[in-house]
């Protein structure tokens, strides 16, 4: 029997905005979220696979359910997950389990995306998901780790 934790068993590896507060973090990366590049994001939107996988991530899940639920390949899901954490869309987290091995689960980290023409041309903003008290205890346990 799969044994699910509450979430306060999240390992993060804390990555700080440019202004030093805490962000979510991209862990598949460990790039800044906060900055994706437009080509990235408008390539991983463009892609269908990618836009099944965004819809299906209102709640934490693992690649193994984005499979079953998607009926896409492993293969598929695993290159699809890359590449949209890649793009800051989806961040991915470390789930401890007590009985059997940990499992990675994603999460769509992204309410709303929009584009306008500014002074440099195209820019684009992200709107996050505001962290919960799940997501803040997870990093200030891990700052507090990576200080020890």
């Amino acid at each position: 029997m799969e044994e699910h934790t509450n979430g306060w068993d999240r390992l993060v590896s804390g990555t700080t905005t440019a202004e030093g507060t805490p962000s979510r973090d991209h862990r598949l990366t460990g790039s800044n979220p906060e900055q994706p590049s437009l080509s990235t994001v408008l390539s991983a939107l463009e892609d269908s696979h990618c836009r099944t996988l965004l819809e299906r991530l209102d709640d934490p899940q693992t690649a193994a359910e984005l499979i079953e639920a998607t009926e896409l390949s492993s293969s598929t899901v695993y290159r699809k997950l890359d590449r949209l954490c890649e793009a800051g869309l989806v961040c991915e987290y470390t789930e401890i389990r007590r009985s059997g091995p940990n499992a990675s689960r994603y999460e769509r980290d992204i309410e709303r995306i929009s584009l306008q023409f500014g002074e440099d041309g195209l820019e684009l903003a992200i709107d996050r998901r505001a962290a919960d008290a799940t997501d803040r205890m997870a990093t200030f346990f891990q700052a507090m780790q990576d200080e020890s």
